[in-house]
């Protein structure tokens, strides 16, 4: 039997009374704060809400303890009636608001908040990790060097992030895990290196990235409408993720664990809301984002998300985190399976971690332009020469042999975007030859 609908109204009932109990208070010359949800486990971020005397408040300090242990204080007034923590215990926590009006006035109010049980992991295809919420202060990164996930670990939540979106679901994903297993890509005086933070990354879960940055705005619009994903150095010493395009408007969407970092740092460069009714707004601080968290632990603005100019991206540069591209069909299944070398009538790839010959028939990827997948096959007798996106010849390798094939993703009258050894190029449409796989 389901029971929504009353839960739904018993909720609503008690909400409904909750908030006439704290207007009544601010009537009757009393502040009064509430908070949510009302049973809060450990690790659940529970959201204060505070409703001044019926004289507007100049300013409000917060004071939060566990057990006697002071756990955040505000030196200074802050203008925020809402703030939010994430108890690390169970115990009672106290939580004490000193609210400040004119002429030196002040009000103080306590209220208790038992804490039980444990949270389950934040995780999910949405996430936006908030990193300097207070949880993350007591985690890990580089434990010899002193750095926390708190400090220092901007590209592992965005890496985190762009695998729950990719599909990965275990633990294996999460930021404290990615943490343990890759903190050697943490250089002092440097930050993580992104790079070889991604490269690993991509080698342990098959998803596919490279060496360089991409730059060109259609080359990033086409790869976020095809579901990848990027890795952004938004400013200084501080790197998102770029999630989604809205190609219409030339934006793409910020996740963003640290925005307090970013707004701090950005320089000139306009950010933006979407509104309900589709229309953007331009701002300038994290507060102005709907719905975004303040922490009085850190006196830090939570994880959110916000929309970036499509040409500022591309000014700085994106990180390449591609979702296994290329599938197995087999007993009428699809499996990921990274691929090693492309023939007409047999490939070999990796499946699970072992090298295997299939039938190219077989294999399943989608070529921008085409109805199927197409191969491209060398023609050319001295061999195809490999281009970045700009035109320039890849130097690092050399002319691709005739008769090679090679996987297309995307092709146009004049050139050819290919897979070839690790790296994503392009080939002059005039020396390959473009053929249906298993023919």
């Amino acid at each position: 039997m389901k029971h929504g609908k009353p839960g739904r109204i018993r909720c609503a009932f008690f909400c409904g009374a909750l908030l006439l109990l704290l207007y009544a208070a601010a009537a009757l010359g009393e502040a009064a704060v509430s908070f949510v949800p009302a049973s809060p486990r450990v690790g659940d971020v529970v959201d204060i809400t505070v409703v001044p005397e019926a004289e507007e408040a100049k300013g409000v300090q917060y004071r939060l303890s566990a057990g006697g242990e002071k756990l955040s204080f505000t030196q200074k007034p802050v203008p925020y009636l809402s703030a939010s923590f994430r108890p690390r215990k169970e115990t009672v926590y106290t939580l004490e608001v000193t609210l400040l009006y004119a002429e030196n006035k002040t009000e103080t109010v306590s209220v208790s908040i038992p804490v039980s049980g444990k949270a389950p992991e934040e995780r999910g295809a949405d996430i936006i990790y908030s990193q300097q919420d207070g949880w993350w202060g007591s985690v890990w990164y580089v434990k010899e060097l002193k750095r926390t996930l708190e400090s220092s670990g901007c590209a592992v939540f965005a890496v985190s992030e762009a695998l729950q979106r990719l599909g990965f679901e275990d633990d294996a994903a999460l930021p404290e895990h990615l943490a343990w297993e890759y903190h050697k890509s943490y250089i002092e005086g440097v930050g993580t290196g992104t790079e070889a933070l991604v490269t690993s990354a991509g080698k342990d879960f098959g998803f596919d990235t490279q060496h360089r940055l991409i730059r060109a705005e259609d080359e990033i619009a086409s790869f976020l409408k095809r579901g990848d994903l990027f890795c952004l150095g938004i400013v200084q010493g501080h790197v998102v993720l770029a999630d989604r395009i809205d190609e219409a408007a030339g934006k793409v969407h910020i996740a963003d664990s640290a925005p307090g970092v970013t707004f701090e740092k950005l320089k000139n460069t306009p950010t933006y809301v979407r509104g309900d009714n589709g229309s953007w707004q331009t701002i300038r601080k994290p507060e102005e984002i709907p719905g975004i968290r303040w922490y009085p632990e850190t006196g830090r603005f939570g994880g959110a998300g916000y929309w970036l100019d499509l040409k500022d991206c591309a000014t700085r540069g994106l990180r390449l985190i591609r979702r296994p591209w290329l599938t197995l069909t087999a007993a009428k299944k699809e499996t990921a399976v990274s691929p090693e070398a492309f023939g007409l009538t047999e490939s070999t790839v990796i499946l699970n971690g072992e090298v295997k010959n299939v039938s190219t028939a077989d294999l399943r990827w989608q070529c921008d332009g085409a109805d199927g997948p197409l191969l491209a096959v060398v023609a050319k007798d001295r061999g195809a020469t490999l281009y970045h996106r700009n035109g320039d010849e890849i130097t690092k390798y050399k002319p691709v042999p005739k008769g090679t094939a090679l996987a297309v993703l995307r092709f146009d009258n004049e050139r050819v975007y290919v897979y070839w050894k690790g790296i994503y190029a392009y080939l002059n449409r005039i020396d390959v030859e473009l053929k249906n796989p298993g023919l």
